[in-house]
């Protein structure tokens, strides 16, 4: 086995999800001292391990036949390149392109996050081998409390301790998701809104997006590609996490929000719910007023944090133990 996981970086800045994402794979597959190729010029590999379809397009008909092609879905569906689901005009919703789901048909097998998006994909008629996999968790890089680092964010965003701060990330087009953040900001003045977004928001922003934000919101901040320091003080520094995104997605964030020990708050159709537990690994809710009444009765202290559940959960994404099962997956692959 000697496996390639391959993503095509377009810039060397890139830190957002599927760049996270190959780091993350890559680490599984050290943690258990497995052998892997780092490039796609080393003709040695024989699994290639994609994390867009874009890539998948572009390079597969130059890759040896023998080669077994898998892929990752769902964990970067705010990574433009990254995503999966295509909002659909004509019904209002997000649906797998059936050119899509004719490229995964050929593949020799999808890792995807949960059981949920495993039948999902199976709604679509996906046919490939189908296998559920958490995202490789290094649960330890968010454990700052005696680290130098751990009040950076603070620093870097020029904001006091004593702020309240909410994590989102974002999808850059998502119009509707940016609604909700603006009336969020809105209805909670005195918390701190960081977006995370693969693009800087100002230049890339559909115009209507940049028409919701002319205004400047004093509380609202976006942000793209933060290193590493920044990102892991920001999320162990939140007081929560909110996924308000139009469609399936932040499975990285919410599982580094787990391990931070950040609250987590979701619309459900934002989410897998086998990862975003109701009332166990975090607040489910199936519209945004009710989502405001849930933050405002856990700012108040009127309901629980489910901070300890949800951390004890992530622990089943351990890099290691994925890093395994990874491997398994891979040999399991190569004897068929």
């Amino acid at each position: 086995m000697n496996p390639l996981i391959f993503y095509k970086q377009t810039s060397k800045n890139d830190n957002f999800e599927a760049s996270k994402l190959k780091k993350a794979l890559v680490n599984s597959l050290e943690i258990r001292n497995a052998s892997y190729v780092n490039s796609i010029l080393d003709e040695t590999y024989d699994v290639i391990h994609f994390l867009n379809l874009e890539d998948v397009a572009y390079y597969s008909n130059s890759i040896k036949k023998s080669v077994k092609k898998v892929i990752s879905l769902f964990y970067c569906e705010e990574d433009n390149r990254g995503r999966i689901l295509e909002e659909s005009k004509k019904e209002n919703l997000y649906i797998i392109k059936p050119n899509d789901v004719e490229i995964l048909n050929k593949l020799d097998c999808i890792f995807v996050p949960t059981e949920e998006a495993k039948n999902y994909l199976l709604s679509f008629n996906v046919t490939s081998r189908i296998e559920t996999l958490y995202y490789p968790l290094r649960n330890v890089k968010f454990n700052l409390e005696n680290n130098v680092l751990k009040n950076v964010v603070y620093r870097y965003f020029q904001l006091d301790e004593s702020s309240i701060i909410a994590t989102v990330s974002l999808y850059f087009k998502d119009y509707e998701a940016f609604k909700k953040i603006k009336e969020l900001a809105l209805a909670f003045p005195k918390v701190k809104f960081i977006v995370l977004t693969e693009a800087d928001p100002f230049k890339y922003f559909a115009l209507k997006t940049k028409k919701l934000f002319k205004e400047k919101i004093s509380n609202i901040i976006f942000a793209s590609n933060l290193n590493d320091d920044i990102y892991c003080s920001l999320f162990f520094n939140s007081k929560m996490y909110l996924n308000i995104s139009s469609s399936y997605g932040n499975v990285i964030e919410l599982f580094d929000a787990m391990a931070s020990k950040t609250q987590i708050f979701t619309l459900n159709y934002s989410s897998f719910c086998d990862i975003t537990i109701d009332k166990e690994t975090s607040y489910n809710y199936n519209s945004l007023d009710l989502l405001k009444s849930g933050i405002n009765e856990y700012l108040s202290g009127l309901i629980e944090s489910t901070t300890k559940k949800a951390y004890e959960f992530s622990k089943e994404a351990n890099v290691n133990k994925v890093g395994e099962k990874l491997i398994d997956v891979y040999k399991s692959i190569l004897e068929e």
